[in-house]
């Protein structure tokens, strides 16, 4: 069964490390009270945390994101860490609003990532991170320092408008941020977003879900 958790509230920490969710996750305008970790998490099909609200910290270190991922309006109101992500689909970020310390590192953007009106109000690294398909950027609002150190994006898209950065952020020679390389990907690197992101067909979907209930995951009340 699909895993639906919208418009809850979580008042205590909660932690969904090392869960496999098979089928689409709901998180829709879930509020996490505390520090909430989906460390090592996979999500086999779409996942929506579209209008969420971390009051806290949020962990994602290592989750896999299989199919199509949704932050749209999300705020992290401290700091949230997206290093090591697998984000195997298109990923929506759009209007989402970072206010503390973002840190997206070594993570792979295996389809397109979009950006459109993402506020960053302090520090984002992207750090080792790999764009491998389109990047949209051009309406994020840089408030504070951004690194992209060591980033590489697909060199298919040079010369074209599928890497956009906004009007105002210096770019370098190359089209790109200081740190920024144009990176030849090999068909190996590329697999996965070409093969393994696909949405399931339904009667793929008939499979028992690993996770399914808000009743089954601890929480500390404290």
């Amino acid at each position: 069964m699909t895993a639906i958790f919208d418009a809850s509230t979580f008042e205590g920490e909660v932690i969904f490390g090392g869960c496999n969710f098979k089928k689409e996750a709901h998180f829709t305008e879930v509020k996490f009270a505390r520090d909430c970790g989906f460390e090592d998490t996979k999500f086999a099909l779409s996942c929506h945390f579209d209008r969420a609200t971390f009051i806290k910290d949020a962990r994602f270190f290592g989750v896999k994101f299989e199919g199509f991922t949704y932050f749209d309006k999300v705020t992290f109101s401290k700091n949230v860490n997206f290093g090591g992500v697998m984000f195997g689909g298109i990923s929506f970020f759009n209007g989402a609003t970072f206010r503390g310390t973002s840190y997206i590192l070594s993570t792979s953007f295996s389809d397109d990532a979009i950006f459109d009106g993402v506020t960053f109000e302090h520090k984002v690294c992207f750090t080792e991170t790999s764009f491998k398909k389109n990047v949209k950027l051009e309406f994020v609002h840089f408030r504070n320092e951004s690194s992209f150190y060591n980033v590489r994006f697909s060199i298919d898209l040079r010369n074209s408008n599928g890497v956009s950065f906004p009007i105002n952020y210096t770019l370098g020679s190359n089209g790109l941020p200081a740190g920024g390389s144009w990176f030849d990907f090999s068909p190996k690197e590329l697999g996965y977003s070409m093969d393994q992101h696909c949405e399931r067909t339904p009667d793929e979907q008939r499979q028992p879900d690993e996770v399914t209930s808000a009743d089954n995951l601890p929480q500390d009340e404290g």
